[in-house]
């Protein structure tokens, strides 16, 4: 027995490790000014900011069974000198790797009715789901469907990242209005 608590020990290392290795902390981010060459000035801007952000960039049409969805393009942007995360899907959730700077963040929605905002429904299978995280100074593009019929609408997700003293922040990000067609 005594034999082989070292070689099973040795084997659970080594298990660890490689699931370690293979483990999902890949961010897929890409550095600020890299994502700023298609995300504009806004995202440039952002990364001058002292905290996180959720930058809109533009919306497009898409045709969705004989209807039309809207997608609002957005960018989290982390201008931070230490890593932030946030909730979505890992890169391995995937059969086909999203393009470099492409992150799945579970997202929530508020539209506007009248003078309140309410919360839209967003559906999300967990599957593949984890705690992922953006580089000091990096940032990743997302995309989210809009509500139809268009209403003013915004975009937000929790995000939590210890200070260079040490301080925990939990906070919740929105983007700015982001206007119907």
């Amino acid at each position: 027995m005594k034999r082989r608590l070292p070689f099973t020990l040795a084997i659970g290392v080594c298990v660890g490790i490689a699931c370690l290795a293979a483990s999902s902390d890949d961010t897929n981010t890409l550095p600020i000014a890299k994502i700023a060459e298609t995300g504009g000035v806004a995202v440039t801007n952002a990364g001058k900011g002292t905290t996180p952000s959720i930058v809109f960039v533009r919306t497009r049409s898409e045709a969705l069974s004989g209807g039309k969805v809207i997608v609002a393009e957005l960018v989290l942007v982390n201008p931070l000198d230490v890593p932030i995360r946030y909730y979505g899907y890992s890169m391995d959730s995937w059969q086909t790797r999203p393009p470099a700077g492409e992150i799945h963040p579970f997202c929530s929605r508020r539209v506007k009715e009248g003078e309140e905002w309410k919360d839209a429904v967003v559906g999300k299978c967990g599957t593949g789901a984890a705690d992922m995280k953006v580089p000091p100074k990096n940032a990743g593009r997302f995309e989210v469907m809009i509500q139809l019929p268009g209403a003013v609408t915004r975009v937000g997700f929790g995000c939590l990242w210890t200070t260079a003293d040490g301080k925990k922040v939990e906070q919740i990000i929105w983007s700015d209005d982001i206007q119907p067609e």
